[in-house]
């Protein structure tokens, strides 16, 4: 999902196409084609394209977040109402050749345990793809923690090296519930703004972050998906609706719940699983909205079972308020390519 003010660069150069499998900076080949799926808010920054003034109500600077793949450059292109490959020309003081995002690009990845194993690829994802906030579930990991469990790495990324910050909910029951864990990596700039994280038993990890004008509630989620885990999953649902209330009820109160809800939204689950679906009941009584669905006219599936390997299942999702909703741009989904980074059977979102 995309997130942005109304408002367009100008002065793109439309002659000039995109090599696929390259990075998005003239005669540098050190790229991939994979797209992502993600959550984009557009920043409203006090510099100058060409003449167009943003005030900037988030306190974070980003001018310096350069596009380093096809995704993100078709993404600027759609918000320009201009065809796919061209190319900005709005910033020619930038001796590199590089393009710059100004947007929030947010996603959502169940990442089919292994965490561990797979972190420094993971890290490598998050950076090709220019996310500035992923949520991650089914970790693996049950490693038991009292305080806040916060982990900073430093990544290298052409030349640069870039601090990310892990946020993790590992609290969960290693006999019972050893596929739990989830955590939320996110560049420094968002780190600084954190004011309060909260744990759910390695299923809910929950957290606030203050800016200039607006409090916002990240709420990453991972519902079992044992049905007979009834007790568990209703405990999450109480979890859950307990931080929409209580976050609602601040002033310039913003929602993020995204996640793994392991229920599908659509009429036949819902009535053949009521009491599993009440999940989505709770968000409509919040009035929170289905990024996905303000984008397409159907939900996208986003998980492959293991009898058909065929992505059938919408279970992941990303919902928000009404007021980050409201300047959303754009939803996806996408494959991750095993071979370029790690093994799934989500897609992300």
């Amino acid at each position: 999902m995309i997130v942005q003010q109304k408002r367009k660069h100008t002065g793109y150069d439309n002659n000039e196409n995109i090599s696929k499998n390259k990075k998005i900076k003239k005669n540098n080949n050190n790229n991939n084609n994979n797209k992502n799926s993600s959550s984009d808010i557009q920043n409203n920054n006090n510099h100058t394209h060409n003449n167009h003034y943003h005030q900037n109500n988030t306190n974070i600077n980003f001018q310096n977040q350069t596009i380093n793949n096809n995704d993100d450059l078709d993404i600027l292109n759609a918000i320009n109402d201009l065809p796919p490959g061209s190319y900005p020309t709005y910033n020619p003081n930038n001796q590199n050749n590089n393009y710059d995002k100004d947007y929030i690009k947010i996603g959502t990845l169940n990442i089919q345990s292994g965490f561990n194993n797979k972190k420094t690829d993971i890290m490598e994802y998050f950076i090709t793809n220019n996310y500035d906030i992923l949520a991650i579930q089914e970790m693996h990991v049950t490693t038991p923690h009292q305080f806040t469990n916060m982990e900073k790495i430093n990544v290298s990324n052409n030349e640069e090296n870039i601090d990310l910050y892990i946020y993790k909910d590992t609290n969960g029951n290693s006999v019972t519930d050893s596929h739990s864990g989830v955590c939320i990596i996110m560049k420094e700039e968002f780190q600084k703004r954190v004011s309060t994280v909260q744990t759910h038993k390695g299923r809910i990890l929950t957290i606030e972050l203050h800016f200039k004008k607006i409090h916002l509630l990240i709420i990453n989620t991972y519902i079992p998906a044992n049905n007979q885990k009834k007790e568990q999953i209703e405990t999450c649902y109480k979890q859950i609706e307990t931080l929409i209330k209580t976050h609602s009820s601040k002033p310039n109160a913003h929602i993020i719940l995204l996640g793994d809800f392991n229920v599908q939204p659509c009429k036949q689950d819902r009535k053949n699983n009521q009491w599993k679906a009440r999940i989505y009941n709770i968000l409509k009584m919040a009035s929170m909205t289905n990024a996905i669905k303000q984008h397409h006219d159907k939900y996208l599936p986003t998980h492959a079972p293991a009898a058909t390997k065929e992505f059938t299942s919408a279970i992941d999702h990303i919902y928000t308020t009404q007021n980050i909703i409201d300047h959303s741009y754009y939803a996806s989904t996408a494959t991750i390519d095993q071979h370029l980074h790690f093994n799934t059977d989500h897609k992300s979102l």
